[in-house]
């Protein structure tokens, strides 16, 4: 029974973290283009970048 009341609180914090890592990724990305850098998240990027070039 404590297994189900604790699956919406599990929810709410790993919901909360993402939001928050993807809002911080967000920023720092603007930063670094608004300077002329490219920003390369890791897994994110070379996904992103094998994608690109099957569709072009």
């Amino acid at each position: 029974m404590y297994v189900i009341l604790i699956i919406p609180i599990l929810g709410a914090v790993i919901f909360g973290l993402l939001g928050l890592v993807s809002t911080v990724l967000f920023i720092l990305g603007l930063l670094k283009t608004s300077k002329g850098e490219r920003f390369d998240i890791p897994f994110l990027s070379d996904m992103a970048l094998k994608v690109m070039s099957q569709i072009g």
